[in-house]
């Protein structure tokens, strides 16, 4: 993808807004899955998985909504959020001052969703695009918001 072809990809197909139970938190979402990921395809020149980055998921949204709530839990602490997504929980994360927040997906798109979340409020987390499963880099807090298998869009 061109530099930037992204940001207006996400400008146009996925506003920042607040996100779902976690208002405090900014996040580009798309209201509909297709045309994201058909406008994705088309910058990339290729195909693509399903943008499931699009949008925030159940599980990110409950963790995220938790700590907002019980800051304690990853205040001072290293912080990773695992298969991160659009990166809910670690923006939580850091926004109730954890020492640091890394933040993974094995989507490339993913990874750089999740960091234009994080710099739409300042926040400092660093989006890795690789495998994280199995290792242990000493995080003091790993989050992982399963979700079911359906997807938050509405159904066409």
């Amino acid at each position: 993808m061109v530099p930037d072809a992204f940001e207006r990809l996400l400008h146009a197909h996925a506003p920042s807004v607040p996100a779902p139970l976690c208002p405090e938190l900014l996040l580009h979402q798309a209201p509909a899955r297709v045309p994201l990921w058909e406008a994705a395809e088309e910058v990339a020149g290729t195909r693509l998985p399903p943008p499931f980055w699009g949008c925030a998921w159940q599980g990110g949204l409950a963790l995220g909504r938790y700590l907002l709530e019980h800051p304690a839990e990853a205040a001072g602490r290293r912080v990773l959020d695992f298969a991160a997504g659009c990166g809910v929980a670690g923006l939580a994360a850091a926004r109730v001052g954890a020492a640091s927040v890394e933040a993974s997906a094995l989507d490339g798109l993913a990874a750089r969703a999740l960091a234009a979340n994080a710099r739409a409020k300042g926040l400092s987390v660093r989006a890795r695009c690789e495998d994280l499963l199995g290792r242990d880099e000493g995080w003091d807090v790993v989050l992982v918001g399963t979700s079911s298998t359906s997807a938050p869009w509405p159904r066409p």
